[in-house]
């Protein structure tokens, strides 16, 4: 039986960057790790890996990462990067580590995983080389129906290069709100979402050009994201749990839907039922 954990993802794209300044810790809504039992803080998307094989980090990543480090624990802080064409992508990585090194980041991440979509070239390259495998794109309607054939390859990869495969180096993300009633969680998302519609039409996850109401009820009907209840919350896990097999992190991202306050008291409420109900009863795959 897989040990599931759970965590939050911070990726500071294009539309969360228009808030504010992105070294600002302010500008990141996270929770008291410890107090809620949240085991996992990765951060992604701001590492950028050219196809040459040389890692060039982002002028904001010892500011960042250094804000963010300050919620979790180092052992609980991983890195999610972009894989190059190149083939030589460990020498990449350590270069990459030797950089943040060289910023005087806090604390060196305990976990690396390449970033998948739909596209299987991260699953072949992490499982070739012994990465993780983040799929960022977990409920995207494409990036849902490739996780069966992500873990194939992953897996077929590291049986070729002499390992077995391990679920516990999956790591899913799947957006969520989560509020006392669907309603309330709805109108709690209203402030933020807007923002994120362009980012969402240009990944072909919604239509152009939608009202909010609109905009907030196709990501539920896609099942792309969970605007609602804690049992809405525990339905799109297992949904996951089904289509994948087991895998051993889920990601939340820790976006700017609603506001702090709402923000965080999804968070609380995730931990308190969520969180909860599978530490009690296990995830239904093995």
């Amino acid at each position: 039986m897989l040990n599931l954990k759970f965590g939050l993802i911070v990726t500071p794209t294009d539309n969360e960057l228009r808030r504010g300044d992105p070294e600002s810790q302010e500008n990141w809504v996270l929770p008291d790790f410890p107090l809620l039992n949240y085991e996992a803080l990765w951060f992604a998307d701001s590492f950028v890996m050219p196809t040459t094989g040389e890692s060039a980090v982002n002028p904001h990543v010892r500011d960042i990462v250094n804000a963010i480090v300050r919620h979790a624990q180092p052992s609980n802080i991983g890195l999610g990067i972009l894989p190059p064409l190149a083939k030589n992508i460990r020498s990449g990585v350590d270069k990459l580590l030797s950089q943040l090194q060289q910023q005087q980041v806090t604390d060196k991440p305990t976990a690396i995983a390449l970033a998948a979509q739909v596209s299987p070239e991260s699953a072949q390259i992490a499982g070739i080389h012994d990465y993780g495998l983040l799929s960022v794109g977990a409920t995207t309607p494409a990036g849902f129906g490739a996780l069966p054939s992500h873990w194939e390859i992953y897996a077929r990869k590291a049986k070729e290069n002499g390992r077995k495969a391990q679920r516990d180096k999956w790591t899913l993300v799947a957006p969520m709100h989560l509020a006392e009633t669907r309603e309330k969680a709805m109108h709690q998302v209203l402030t933020g979402i807007d923002q994120y519609a362009p980012l969402y039409a240009e990944m072909g996850i919604t239509p152009s050009l939608l009202s909010r109401e609109a905009l907030i009820e196709t990501l539920i009907e896609n099942h792309f994201a969970v605007v609602g209840t804690p049992d809405d919350a525990i339905n799109q896990i297992n949904r996951l749990l089904v289509q994948t097999g087991g895998f051993g992190k889920l990601l939340l991202p820790a976006n700017h839907w609603a506001n702090s306050r709402d923000t965080l008291q999804s968070y609380a409420l995730f931990s308190q039922t969520v969180i909860a109900h599978f530490k009690a009863t296990g995830p239904s795959s093995q």
